[in-house]
C-alpha cells in the first residue's frame, strides 16, 4: 500500500520510518518547501497513492479539500 505524508515534522518523519515495517510504501512526502499554498497536491503527485496522511498544521485547513480531489481523481476516495 503506498502512502502520501503530508506534514513532515517529527509525526510525519516517524510514519516515513515506520511504514516499511509494516508493510507500506512511501509514495510521496510534502512539506511546507514543496507544498507551498498546497501546490504540491495534484492528482499526477497522488497518482498511485492508496491513503494520504495529513500531519500539517491546522492553518493548512484548507488544503485538504484539494487532496480529497486529488486522490478523488485516481479513483482512491
Amino acid at each position: 500500500m503506498n502512502l502520501a505524508i503530508i506534514g513532515h515534522g517529527k509525526m510525519g518523519r516517524l510514519i516515513e520510518q515506520l511504514a516499511p515495517e509494516y508493510g507500506f510504501a512511501v509514495a510521496q512526502r510534502l512539506n511546507s518547501a514543496n507544498n507551498r499554498d498546497a501546490g504540491g497536491i495534484t492528482g499526477n503527485n497522488f497518482a498511485g497513492v492508496d491513503v494520504a496522511l495529513d500531519f500539517s498544521t491546522g492553518a493548512a485547513g484548507p488544503q485538504r479539500r484539494k487532496i480529497r480531489a486529488a486522490l478523488a481523481a485516481e479513483g482512491t476516495v
